[in-house]
């Protein structure tokens, strides 16, 4: 018994800890969406738009997240701003929904958005990449029928930027 209460001290621990930070982004950052994210992320990189797209291509999807170093602080910049347009009426800023939006659900007898932080962080601890690339293809593919896929709006690097961001609450 002495081994098992020192353990979940520190799982608690390291729970606690969360995952990587979230960017901070003014309040007047817009996201980059389809072509406009190549073009945007082409000059950031001083590449071509077709050669950003390559790129893009290249990061794996859903079968695991990308190598060490994918992902920079413009991709982090850009999930904070996704999440805030696009993803927290439902999930709220802070990974938790809003309370009206929870109970529009329950009232519908339909499952409530996703709670990210608490537990979930124990999700990445312990399911580590199977868990985000679980994420990566709710994402890209939804869950209907309220969450719309955003694979054919998001490129792979955004989607990815979206689950570190995430792991981050």
């Amino acid at each position: 018994m002495r081994i098992f209460a020192p353990t979940l001290v520190s799982l608690a621990l390291l729970t606690a800890c969360g995952g990587p930070p979230q960017a901070v982004v003014s309040d007047d950052a817009r996201p980059q969406l389809g072509d406009d994210w190549f073009t945007y992320r082409a000059e950031t990189l001083g590449i071509t738009p077709a050669e950003a797209r390559a790129r893009d291509a290249a990061l794996p999807g859903a079968d695991g997240p990308p190598p060490e170093g994918a992902l920079d602080d413009v991709t982090a910049r850009q999930a904070t701003v996704l999440w805030r347009s696009q993803c927290a009426a439902c999930h709220g800023l802070d990974g938790e929904p809003p309370p009206a939006i929870a109970e529009r659900y329950e009232a519908s007898e339909q499952n409530p958005p996703r709670t990210w932080g608490g537990m979930a962080a124990m999700g990445f601890l312990m399911g580590g990449d199977s868990m985000r690339s679980k994420i990566y293809a709710r994402i890209a593919e939804g869950v209907p029928p309220n969450m719309p896929a955003w694979g054919g709006t998001l490129s792979r690097e955004q989607i990815w930027a979206l689950v570190r961001h995430i792991e981050g609450f």
